[in-house]
């Protein structure tokens, strides 16, 4: 064959195959073409929904076993346990570290760009990397801290006030870190999620901001304690122990007064003398008109009903303003508590005997608060009973015990509870005090979250507040505009049997006589608070509507009393509608006066 031949049958050949190329594309006929593609791209999906899910396991795999290790390590802690603590430190830092690591690089950033999903996926990847940063940041100086906690409790009556000053540096970086994941956490909208992950974010939240709650209360501890004690010169405080059995705002009637004195970290008691004499003939601070309407004429002139407000801080203000009435010389401050948080100390103390009595954390509450009064008819005995065992059990605590975590938990539940609050007259002190929940601030600063506030106050001068057990619920059920309508529901029952009532002391069993109740009838006065620029809009008691309903402001806090009468085994349903003030459009916060019981308050959800 010739060249010539050649070069045409290649030709021929060339012309073929541009043409098969022309009509197909990659060199193959259209309808193979098209199932090739979709063969790719299922391929590819696969593929993409294998990473995701693998990714979506590591992601869950890791703060699953982080949560886990860190109940280890709390675990650990409380038992004391060096080489419990190491092992679950470094499992909680590489399991934290594994989620933070899934959430990074290509496949979960494309993901969190996708439709539907990819809101789940950022809120996901936010609380992976808030975890692992926490981990790798506040871990070791919690830890740290955790370890020292012996160091935070009194020993032969002093608190070591240089060791305390010497946390403060780990303290401050564990705040930081949990602050800063806090921040980072909260800018969420679970609202928006799929099911299960809201609910695991909305857990993520909580536990996040109980932890940052806790640094910052540790924060201000190592701040303000070595001050507070005695570092920089003598301080005097008074104690205060409140009495549930006869209700008051904050807790209880004002009972028991300590006289304590601060000196480099060592803490002595001084005088004590029971509440009652402290009563004078006219007010010993200004009153304002809100509050002789709101709480009646001897709030601020006996030492008793200065507590009838919810504002600790006012309370502790006339506190010590009676005091200083009655005794010369300055007071430093006040720190009051209540017979639950006395049982509970004695949980961790060791039991203690009173003039025979012996009280364990099991039956210190009884004791005090509903057998006194059989004992003991007599009420300055009464008096003198209440202020033994507080300054014994003040004694114990400052002599010293083995589980410093115990004593620092039941510290911690009692300003969780609203049972125990520190006052400082120490103006830049009080300002580090007052946003914290030991302060006992009634809020009274607008903003997102309603704040709601229900307060029992005594008005029989009974001690029948030891049957009391109340039921609270509160939440948002219509949102219009910018503003949230609030239900507020409450249910007070009286425990007091007629039996019991029968065989109860005068004293204790209260005025009912003069009144024409029945023995053992409680008559209490029912203080509901309404949000910060809000309103109070209608009362119903037992289902009956009261009209009109009679409101007063405090400062910018609506407020109502309701005056009610409790027999025996009797209870009572009341219900307050509210609206908020402007743009208060989150879920609702809720204030209770604590009891002798634990209270059954919960805050729902908002209407908006």
């Amino acid at each position: 064959m010739g060249l010539g031949q050649q070069r045409r049958r290649l030709q021929r050949r060339l012309r073929r195959s541009l043409r098969r190329l022309r009509s197909t594309r990659l060199g193959l006929p259209r309808r193979r073409r098209t199932r090739l593609l979709v063969g790719v791209a299922a391929a590819a999906s696969v593929v993409l929904v294998l990473l995701v899910a693998w990714r979506a396991y590591q992601v869950r795999s890791g703060l699953d076993a982080a949560r886990d290790d860190a109940s280890d390590l709390r675990r650990a802690l409380s038992e004391d346990d060096p080489a419990g603590v190491t092992a679950a430190q470094q499992r909680l830092l590489e399991h934290a570290s594994s989620a933070g690591s899934a959430v990074s690089g290509p496949v979960w950033s494309t993901l969190s760009r996708l439709p539907l999903v990819g809101d789940d996926a950022r809120a996901v990847r936010t609380i992976a990397r808030a975890a692992d940063d926490l981990a790798a940041s506040a871990l070791p100086s919690v830890t740290e801290v955790a370890q020292q906690r012996a160091r935070l409790v009194p020993r032969g009556g002093r608190l070591d006030l240089a060791a305390i000053a010497e946390l403060r540096d780990p303290v401050d970086a564990a705040a930081q870190a949990t602050s800063r994941a806090r921040f980072r956490v909260q800018r969420i909208d679970a609202d928006g999620l799929l099911g299960p992950v809201a609910s695991g974010v909305r857990d993520a939240v909580a536990e996040i901001a109980d932890l940052d709650d806790a640094m910052r209360a540790s924060r201000l501890a190592v701040r303000l304690l070595p001050p507070m004690l005695g570092a920089e010169g003598d301080r005097r405080y008074l104690l205060v122990v409140q009495n549930s059995g006869e209700a008051r705002a904050t807790g209880g009637l004002g009972g028991a007064v300590v006289e304590l004195d601060a000196r480099g970290g060592k803490i002595s008691l001084k005088r004590q003398v029971p509440g009652n004499t402290l009563v004078f003939p006219r007010p010993v601070l200004p009153e304002t008109a809100q509050e002789t309407a709101i709480f009646g004429p001897t709030l601020t002139s006996d030492f008793r009903d200065a507590n009838s407000t919810p504002d600790l801080p006012r309370a502790a203000e006339i506190w010590r303003a009676l005091w200083r009435e009655r005794y010369a010389g300055r007071v430093d401050g006040v720190v009051t508590m209540d017979a639950v948080v006395l049982a509970d100390l004695l949980r961790v103390t060791g039991p203690v005997t009173v003039e025979g009595v012996r009280f364990t954390g099991d039956d210190a509450v009884r004791l005090l608060l509903a057998d006194t009064y059989r004992r003991f008819p007599d009420p300055d005995r009464q008096d003198a009973f209440f202020q033994g065992v507080a300054s014994t059990v003040f004694e114990r605590v400052t002599q010293g015990t083995d589980d410093a975590g115990g004593l620092l938990g039941v510290l911690a539940r009692g300003v969780d509870q609203r049972r125990l609050f520190v006052y400082s007259a120490d103006a830049a002190q009080q300002r580090l005090l007052a946003p914290t929940r030991i302060a006992g601030a009634l809020p009274r600063r607008p903003g997102p979250v309603p704040q709601v506030g229900l307060y029992l106050n005594d008005g029989s001068a009974s001690k029948v507040a030891y049957y009391l057990r109340s039921q609270v619920r509160v939440a948002g059920t219509e949102c219009v505009g910018n503003h949230q309508v609030l239900r507020l529901a409450a249910r007070l029952t009286s425990t007091l049997t007629p039996q019991q009532a029968r065989t109860l002391p005068d004293y204790p069993a209260g005025s009912f006589a003069r009144r024409g109740l029945t023995r053992g009838t409680y008559v209490l006065n029912v203080l509901a608070y309404g949000p910060v620029g809000g309103s109070i809009d209608t009362l119903t008691v037992d289902g009956r509507p009261i009209e009109p309903v009679s409101t007063l402001d405090d400062g910018d806090r609506p407020t109502a009393t309701s005056a009610l009468t409790l027999a025996p085994g009797e209870s009572v349903d009341l219900e307050w509608t509210m609206t908020t003030g402007a743009n208060q459009r989150l879920a609702p916060e809720l204030q209770v006066t604590p009891g002798a019981s634990p209270v059954d308050a919960i805050a729902g959800d908002s209407a908006c």
